[in-house]
């Protein structure tokens, strides 16, 4: 029974030091879409360092211009100072002495917090290459989904809770953060929007009949899209209105979203009769219950930036989705 209880004073003790020494990190530093990466710089520029360049700037599907997914800042091993230690994205790549096994080891909270650390070690520039290639999804996953996980995090601190409310009668439950505000609300469809002198950001929420799984189509969810955005969103014209730029191809992707299956669809919107455009991004999801497609959607309007950004803090709030 002694040891027992020893064990338990232990446990605590233990647990109350990860928990002091995680509430003493610093708060990261850097950018949203910065990683720094840890590579001596003839592993850089060979074929280690080019397939990280390879995956990590790739364009970002789905925008106007084109946008490198990660902004790369490479570090000597050497020089991988406090200065570099609280960045929020880290990326450790050890090679030869410093690694005598092939792995790929995640972390978080190592110098600052909310931190991301992915180590990528393999004893010869080959078998790094070999690594990375052979893992560049979860290596791509491993940052989108940590910098994701931030933004919903603050916006859940910084919740508009009025507005979360109101939703529930539409069946659904998503994170806004302070700033958005209900602009439409009818029988099927919803629109809330944040606003500034300079950019719009914006959230529709409809739903249809579910048909049958051929729903989840890019052409039947676009169709779907383009009727009920004419008869809801207008433009500052006469006669405009919302709708799908159709000389894009659609960017698809079926993923499992707090548990259920959805359909993710990227793509370019634009106003009918007017000069008006940005990038968007939906989730369509059924509802069990009552055989119905919930689909919500984001759009961002902002002529005079890169869009990148805007399209991650629209992505953080549909994925909290989650169907009431």
């Amino acid at each position: 029974m002694k040891i027992q209880i020893l064990l338990v004073v232990i446990s605590f003790i233990l647990l109350s030091c990860n928990n002091t020494r995680k509430d003493l990190l610093p708060n990261v530093s850097g950018k949203p879409g910065e990683i720094v990466v840890i590579i001596e710089k003839n592993t850089w520029t060979m074929a280690p360092g080019e397939e990280l360049k390879k995956i990590l700037t790739a364009f970002q599907p789905a925008l106007p211009q084109d946008e490198p997914m990660f902004k790369l800042y490479q570090v000597e091993p050497a020089n991988f100072s406090d200065l570099f230690q609280s960045n929020r994205n880290i990326l450790y790549v050890k090679k030869g002495k410093t690694s005598d096994s092939t792995s790929i080891k995640i972390k978080y909270d190592v110098w600052a917090k909310p931190q991301s650390y992915l180590e990528i070690s393999a004893p010869t520039d080959l078998e790094l290459a070999t690594l990375i290639k052979n893992n560049k999804e979860t290596i791509l996953d491993f940052f989108i989904s940590n910098e994701r996980k931030r933004m919903q995090n603050t916006y859940n601190t910084f919740k508009e809770k009025e507005l979360n409310n109101k939703l529930l009668k539409h069946h659904v439950n998503l994170s806004f953060p302070k700033g958005y505000k209900l602009d439409v609300d009818t029988a099927g469809f919803v629109w809330i929007t944040s606003e500034t002198p300079t950019t719009s950001q914006g959230i529709f929420i409809y739903e249809y009949n579910y048909r049958d799984t051929n729903t989840f189509t890019s052409n039947y969810i676009l169709e779907k899209r383009d009727s009920v955005l004419k008869m809801f969103v207008p433009g500052p014209l006469t006669g405009s209105y919302m709708t799908t730029e159709h000389d894009y191809t659609p960017y698809t992707n079926e993923i499992s979203l707090n548990g259920k299956y959805a359909f993710e669809l990227r793509s370019l919107w634009k106003i009918k009769n007017d000069f008006m455009g940005g990038p968007f991004i939906s989730l369509s999801i059924v509802d069990e219950k009552r055989n119905k497609v919930i689909t919500v959607e984001g759009y961002v309007y902002a002529p005079k930036y890169d869009k990148l950004e805007y399209v991650r803090q629209i992505e953080a709030i549909l994925y909290t989705l989650e169907i009431e």
